[in-house]
């Protein structure tokens, strides 16, 4: 993966995150299959422009909710 395909799947992600947890009030979990339903939602956004690694994308999708919930 590319140093700009890192750029366009972490932009990709944080819209995502955003999307799906922006409007989640205090206290509210988030489980497993909510970051599973982020990496289903963000997989047809690359849409095949380059692969995906989904480690990288697991991580790419916590620090994001992370990022969110400070």
């Amino acid at each position: 993966m590319t140093y700009e395909d890192m750029i366009t799947l972490q932009t990709i992600v944080e819209d995502e995150v955003e999307f799906t947890f922006g409007d989640w009030g205090e206290g509210q979990g988030i489980g497993s299959s909510d970051v599973s339903a982020v990496m289903n939602a963000v997989v047809p956004q690359v849409n095949g422009r380059f692969e995906i690694h989904l480690p990288t994308l697991r991580n790419m999708i916590h620090n994001a909710i992370s990022n969110i919930m400070e």
